[in-house]
């Protein structure tokens, strides 16, 4: 059995994050194909609730603004220079708070890629050529999604610092 640690924070109300019409979903794209990335960002600047906050075709530079910039979504290519994407997504999950969600894209459909992203943290896996329309779907269940494991997490970490008047750890045994 593996046993993984996760730390439980307690965040700020979300409610003003979570209106449509203040807050923007925040995006970096890191893709070796600069004009996938100028039609995503064409694209998504269509949407009212998504804001590209940087572009790279570089791993190493793309580790650095997820890092720097903490963006909400990283859209990440599995094929990139000096570091791939699969090696950026390694480096993420070793860190103590990653708060992106990835989305993995690849023009190889491996099974053995895809499973290693996703056991790295990856929450999506898309094969090119997708649909645009189905990422930005993703884009938004991502942020969903992240919002309901913070309330959940909000309402364990207080029971429990109540009951034991410490930070919460979570165990999660995986067999």
């Amino acid at each position: 059995a593996k046993i993984l640690q996760h730390q439980l924070y307690i965040l700020p109300n979300l409610e003003s994050t979570t209106n449509p019409t203040t807050y923007k979903i925040s995006v970096i794209i890191a893709d070796n194909n600069r004009k996938l990335i100028e039609m995503l960002s064409d694209r998504m600047a269509l949407e009212d609730d998504i804001t590209i906050t940087a572009t790279t075709e570089d791993g190493k530079e793309a580790l650095n603004l997820i890092r720097e910039m903490k963006p909400d979504i990283v859209i990440l290519d599995t094929i990139l220079p000096s570091l791939d994407g699969l090696a950026v997504l390694e480096k993420l999950s070793e860190e103590e708070k990653q708060h992106s969600s990835i989305i993995m894209l690849s023009a190889m459909g491996q099974d053995v890629l895809t499973e290693e992203a996703f056991l790295l943290g990856a929450r999506y896996f898309l094969l090119k050529p997708f649909d645009v329309d189905s990422l930005i779907h993703k884009i938004r269940l991502c942020k969903k999604e992240e919002q309901k494991v913070i309330c959940m997490n909000q309402q364990i970490e207080k029971e429990i610092v109540q009951e034991y008047k410490s930070p919460a750890t979570l165990e999660i045994i995986v067999t």
